[in-house]
């Protein structure tokens, strides 16, 4: 079970022990964690299968790879799921609320998946950029 998945589940335990106030992240690390969680977020749904194929599950439901002869997802939903900046935008609102009205909430959200696409950035470096957009 990765991180993303076991939020959920570790959030009523830092209620419960009275964490309910920005403990972990200064506003200027929050923005880089911020940045960097909307790039995992980003990767994960659009081009990760995700826990069980969850996410490859929803791209082929939607129809992402049901291409037209232009090359584009021929559904108007399939469309923002195959775009990267599609994708971006809308974890970057998820993400910039995290970062205006912090909580412990928010920065349990945007270290683990900062910490994830920090790693992200890292294996691309060394292996290359991954393939899939387009």
């Amino acid at each position: 079970m990765c991180f993303g998945c076991l939020t959920p589940l570790i959030m009523p335990l830092l209620k419960w022990l009275g964490l309910s106030v920005p403990t972990f992240l200064s506003t200027n690390a929050r923005y880089i964690f911020a940045i960097l969680a909307t790039y995992r977020m980003v990767m994960m749904v659009g081009l990760d299968d995700g826990p069980f194929g969850l996410f490859f599950w929803l791209r082929e439901r939607v129809g992402v790879y049901d291409r037209g002869p232009n090359g584009e997802p021929k559904r108007p939903w399939a469309r923002p799921l195959a775009c990267p900046h599609c994708l971006g935008m809308v974890f970057a609102l998820l993400n910039g609320y995290f970062v205006l009205w912090p909580g412990v909430d928010g920065d349990v959200m945007l270290l683990l998946f900062g910490i994830a696409g920090a790693f992200t950035v890292v294996q691309e470096l060394i292996h290359g950029p991954r393939e899939g957009w387009g």
